[in-house]
């Protein structure tokens, strides 16, 4: 059910009708009321999306330096791990030798 008042009326009793035809308009200022509500909330939302993209593209630049020496530091950190697998290697070896 719609309430609101008859603002105008486009058809006459007994008057034969197509489908989709306009048959009265109805004012409603309570849902007029609630669509502009609904419309403000939209654009609050979109105007809060285009500012996190904003500030995303502030930051984007940052990350990617951040992203860059992140991966030379792992890059790094790997060689230094693998050069500390074959130092231990050398030293099992060397104290092996010892022994025999």
């Amino acid at each position: 059910m719609i309430n609101g008042y008859l603002k105008e009326i486009y058809i006459n009793e007994g008057d034969h009708v197509k489908k989709g035809q306009l048959l009265f308009r109805i004012d409603n200022p309570q849902y007029d009321q609630e669509v502009l509500t609904a419309k403000a909330s939209i654009n609050s939302a979109v105007a809060n999306v285009n500012s996190a993209k904003i500030e995303i593209d502030k930051v984007k630049p940052l990350l990617k330096n951040r992203l860059s020496v992140i991966s030379g530091y792992n890059l790094l950190n790997s060689h230094c791990k693998q050069k500390k697998r074959l130092w231990n290697r050398q030293k099992l070896l060397l104290l092996m030798q010892r022994l025999i």
